[in-house]
């Protein structure tokens, strides 16, 4: 009688499979921690683009006025975009802050807003 040599391919399927299994959960928790590295530096780059332009926008109101920096859009290059809007009120400014960048990883557009109320100094 002859034996067979089929039931060594089924464990070596067992083990191709667990071998498979194992490095495309390696894989996938590269690309998530170089995602997240990646989202965590444009979140700060963000946060110090927003400084800028509030900085920008105190600037334009003092030499300004109102009328000229109502509306403010600064291409800030690299993909990132931002933006001013500024109301009037009785005795405040109402200004919106954003930020836009394309994230090159998603090709999605993230968005960070800020609102702002500020005094009018009466002179």
């Amino acid at each position: 009688m002859r034996k067979s040599r089929g039931f060594y391919s089924i464990y070596l399927f067992i083990l191709l499979l667990f071998i498979s299994v194992g490095m495309s959960r390696y894989f996938y928790m590269i690309s998530k921690n170089k995602h997240d590295e990646v989202s965590s530096h444009i979140l700060s780059q963000m946060l110090i683009y927003e400084k800028s332009i509030k900085e920008v926008v105190k600037v334009c109101l003092k030499k300004y006025g109102l009328n000229m920096c109502t509306r403010l859009k600064i291409d800030l290059g690299d993909r990132f975009l931002a933006r001013s809007v500024i109301q009037q009120g009785a005795l405040f400014y109402i200004v919106d802050f954003s930020v836009e960048y394309q994230n090159p990883l998603t090709s999605l557009m993230l968005r960070k807003s800020k609102r702002e109320i500020w005094k009018i100094k009466q002179s």
